[in-house]
């Protein structure tokens, strides 16, 4: 975190290590850090977009800010409708509708270059 921290604003984060190293608690560690920080400037949250060769790091991100405990009140948590989760999952098409899924909200891309149809929903449990 110190050295993310001392970087001025890196674009990309590359977070690598073997299972049980404190990735996961790292990278929320981060984009907590980011979110309070904009609050306090007064600005628009960033865009962090997190990837993975095999899904299981942004599974366990999302997984992470599920099981994050919302205060009660009017302005706190999540006050869209319909909107379960504070990411957005977007596996490969080959990958979609997997057991470690049933938890998030599961968005595809249907078609290609200019008729392509963002947001078209594959899954979504509550």
């Amino acid at each position: 975190m110190a050295h993310f921290l001392a970087a001025s604003a890196p674009d990309v984060l590359a977070v690598d290590g073997p299972p049980g190293t404190g990735k996961t608690t790292l990278l929320l560690s981060v984009i907590a850090n980011q979110w309070v920080q904009a609050a306090l400037n007064r600005d628009e949250p960033p865009l962090i977009v997190a990837a993975s060769t095999n899904n299981q790091a942004v599974l366990n991100i999302l997984r992470a800010f599920a099981q994050v405990k919302e205060p009660d009140g009017v302005l706190a948590g999540r006050w869209l409708p319909g909107l379960a989760s504070y990411g957005l999952y977007m596996p490969a098409q080959g990958k979609q509708g997997g057991q470690d899924q049933r938890d998030f909200p599961v968005h595809a891309i249907a078609g290609m270059g200019r008729d392509a149809d963002y947001d078209v929903k594959v899954h979504e449990s509550e």
